[in-house]
């Protein structure tokens, strides 16, 4: 359970902008905020969008943004010598992988697991 992706719900103290982890989207904190942890390590904190529609559809958001990520790498090739290309390259796939496998364990929720709560019952009463 050490690397379980579960929110924690939090006062906001920051008073700038926050970037959602999952989407990017840049976003005004409401009073309390949604902190998404891989186990215990804090990624970030969700906007009102990834929070609301909920794993799945923020799973194709970075889906998208993957894509979008290749197609930047494919453009910048012909902008690029061959070995500032390959070293683009190299590095851009490293960030696409990590969205990539992140992506597939957001979409393999049902729903945003509370941190501390069983993810083996559903919603207790």
């Amino acid at each position: 359970m050490s690397h379980e992706l579960a929110l924690e719900f939090l006062p906001s103290i920051n008073l700038g902008q926050l970037c959602c982890p999952l989407c990017a989207t840049l976003f005004e904190p409401w009073s309390t905020v949604a902190l998404l942890d891989d186990g215990d390590v804090p990624m970030g904190y969700l906007c009102e969008r990834c929070f609301m529609t909920g794993p799945h559809a923020a799973a194709q958001t970075m889906r998208e943004r993957t894509l979008d990520l290749r197609g930047f790498v494919l453009r910048a090739r012909t902008n690029l010598t061959q070995p500032a290309w390959l070293k683009l390259l190299l590095a851009m796939q490293e960030r696409i992988d990590h969205w990539d496998l992140l992506a597939d364990r957001v979409d393999q929720l049902s729903w945003w697991q509370l941190k501390g709560s069983d993810s083996d019952h559903g919603s207790a009463a």
